[in-house]
């Protein structure tokens, strides 16, 4: 298009100077004029026709820019979702830390009370040893001493009755 254009501007050049050879004063500079105004009008239709093609090249830029706008805009919403799922994540893992948190310090709480526990049930059996073994010592003492009782009834057992006469008897030749 652009060709054509500008062929017609030089061929009308062309014919607007041959044709001026032959006229004279006003027609020529009306001539002159005319040629002038052609061909700013071929340069304007050819500077037209570029403008179009930058326009409709940037039009393709445009829409390639708005596509690939979409697209991030679409990549932006998922990673927004990813976040959100994630700090949701987070809070959630938050609040178990916490409540584990809190567990351990009740499981420390009652281990610390069993602790206790534990140790006054060791003193105490240590007392309870302690007078098992007081109890065992007196039960040794009293077992030696019903040994030894027993050997004394033993012994008055075996030795001889002496004779000596039992009360309130009478004896036979005292009568």
């Amino acid at each position: 298009m652009v060709k054509k254009g500008t062929a017609v501007v030089v061929f009308s050049l062309f014919a607007c100077a041959f044709f001026l050879m032959g006229c004279q004063g006003k027609e020529r500079e009306a001539l002159l004029k005319a040629a002038k105004a052609e061909a700013a009008l071929a340069k304007a239709q050819a500077d037209l026709t570029k403008a179009e093609k930058q326009i409709e090249s940037l039009k393709q830029e445009l829409q390639a820019a708005k596509e690939t706008r979409d697209q991030t805009q679409g990549e932006i919403e998922k990673l927004k979702a990813e976040r959100d799922k994630a700090v949701a994540l987070v809070e959630s893992n938050k609040m178990e830390v916490k409540r584990l948190n809190a567990q351990l310090t009740d499981q420390t709480t009652k281990i610390a009370a069993l602790d206790s526990q534990v140790n006054q049930m060791q003193r105490a059996a240590e007392t309870q040893r302690q007078t098992l073994e007081q109890q065992q010592a007196t039960i040794g003492q009293q077992q030696a001493t019903i040994a030894q009782l027993q050997k004394t009834i033993e012994d008055l057992r075996r030795a001889p009755e002496p004779n000596v006469p039992e009360p309130n008897t009478v004896s036979v030749g005292q009568q």
